[in-house]
């Protein structure tokens, strides 16, 4: 069964080609980092790490939190 992102289905919303172009063909685009999408990426990765440690059960001490 496929997966259908938000950001996914707001592309084939905003423009059918470009969902076409980005999650099909796999077209790259270049954009210029913002502030926006810089902290967008860090809050993203971070995220991700919490989920992904909670899912192995390991716990940071706030020592381990504030040096990484």
């Amino acid at each position: 069964m496929p997966f259908f992102s938000i950001s996914k289905i707001g592309a084939y919303e905003t423009c059918p080609l470009q969902y076409k172009y980005a999650y099909i063909d796999r077209i790259k685009v270049e954009a210029e980092d913002t502030v926006e999408t810089f902290l967008g990426n860090i809050v993203h990765k971070a995220l991700e790490k919490l989920y992904r440690d909670k899912r192995f059960e390991k716990l940071m001490s706030l020592e381990e939190m504030r040096e990484n």
